[in-house]
């Protein structure tokens, strides 16, 4: 069975886990709802409806509920941002992750079970 590698995926320093859970952005005074999309210890991919005008490297002050840990309020950086199918996606990198974030992070990664695993690779190879 060949794998197939998402881009980006090579550079990750952290493995990640589907995480279709909401998460609040705070930029600039602003306030929006995304909804995580994918998350590792380095950071996570959010999903908004709307296009959040800022430039690649902005820092945003997001929350989101991890299963074991309870809330995680967490600066992040924009590293990346694209639009597809009227969505539009943003790749964050956390940047004061403190440890109780990176434990909650770390026990729902590796909860993944076999049945996710398949997901995430069926996924990866419809969006290649």
């Amino acid at each position: 069975m060949t794998e197939v590698v998402a881009p980006g995926l090579a550079r990750r320093r952290f493995p990640r886990r589907i995480f279709r859970r909401n998460v609040s952005l705070l930029c600039e005074g602003k306030y929006y709802i995304g909804i995580g999309n994918e998350i590792g210890e380095g950071g996570m991919l959010i999903e908004t409806d709307q296009s959040i005008e800022m430039s690649e490297g902005a820092t945003w002050l997001i929350n989101f509920l991890l299963p074991s840990t309870g809330i995680c309020i967490v600066k992040a950086e924009v590293r990346s941002s694209r639009e597809k199918d009227g969505k539009y996606y943003y790749g964050l990198l956390f940047t004061n992750l403190d440890y109780d974030g990176k434990k909650g992070i770390r026990e729902y990664i590796s909860a993944k079970s076999e049945k996710e695993s398949e997901e995430e690779r069926r996924l990866l190879t419809a969006n290649k």
